[in-house]
């Protein structure tokens, strides 16, 4: 890969509103439209998902005479004879806010993030597979922060989502997996296992439920009453973005690096899985270098 790539840049999905990432319509769900999902059941965001909307973002923002670096660098819909210089991975999710209730006297808050093992083990090894190209990013650990797991010992007792558990502070998850964490997150990270995990944060999912009415006759059309799920706000998510460099051909704008780094400076905020007319799908991008 170290051949055929040229640059990884690392990047952080934040969620400023609810976010609704559909997978399609399905009769095996409760949920008519949900979330996107991983092969474990976790939320995620497809890269064909993320990478169109970031090329969706470019266009309806360069003019006309600019399109075309968007289209070398995000490659064109019309053609897929040549591979595009940017290559996206699947945006995976990396800790969601979960509602709290603190039993211990010590413990203060309404919300923290959780994540499980199985999530960071996914998030680090895409650092793992893109080392030799991060050219040193990642050696600066985030030490503002604490991570939790679970530990009938521990001293810290809290309700999260509506269950009980007792938890105790661990050094080794924080030197584990502190590099996957960016800067700036002031909240406590639970830190769970198996089902366990995945019930907490299936249960931090938003449900709504939409209807679309038939303005003539004041009432629910036919076949318009329907169900969605949403992340919640303040969900983060991890990613990859891969730069393939070539060097510069005849007719081309600039170096894909080059460019790359001139579009990446306005990639600040993003319109995912659309309705944003409803308060919907607004997400930051945090670049990690």
């Amino acid at each position: 890969m170290a051949n055929y790539f040229a640059k990884a840049h690392v990047l952080y999905i934040f969620t400023v509103t609810n976010c609704h990432v559909g997978s399609g319509s399905t009769a095996s769900e409760e949920i008519d439209l949900p979330f996107q999902r991983d092969s474990l059941g976790y939320p995620i965001i497809y890269a064909s998902s993320l990478k169109g909307s970031i090329k969706s973002f470019l266009l309806r923002t360069y003019e006309d005479s600019k399109k075309g670096e968007v289209f070398y660098l995000f490659g064109k819909d019309e053609s897929a004879d040549e591979a595009s210089k940017v290559s996206i991975l699947d945006a995976v999710l990396l800790f969601i806010p979960v509602r709290i209730i603190p039993v211990s006297n010590n413990f203060r808050g309404v919300y923290v993030y959780a994540t499980t093992v199985e999530l960071l083990d996914t998030a680090q090894s895409y650092l793992d597979a893109v080392s030799s190209l991060t050219q040193g990013n990642f050696n600066k650990k985030n030490d503002d922060f604490k991570f939790y797991k679970i530990d009938e010992n521990g001293n810290l007792e809290v309700i999260v989502n509506e269950s009980y558990f007792k938890f105790k502070e661990d050094d080794d998850l924080k030197n584990n997996y502190s590099k996957l964490i960016p800067t700036g997150i002031n909240k406590p990270i639970f830190v769970f296992e198996g089902n366990i995990g995945k019930d907490i944060i299936n249960r931090s999912l938003i449900r709504v439920r939409r209807i679309r009415i038939d303005r003539g006759k004041k009432t629910v059309e036919i076949g318009g009453l329907w169900s969605e799920e949403y992340v919640p706000h303040n969900t983060y998510f991890m990613s990859v973005a891969l730069v393939r460099e070539d060097g510069k051909k005849d007719g081309e704008p600039q170096s894909a690096l080059e460019l790359f780094n001139s579009i990446k400076n306005k990639l600040n905020y993003l319109i995912i899985g659309g309705q944003e007319t409803i308060g919907k799908g607004i997400v930051r991008l945090i670049w990690a270098d």
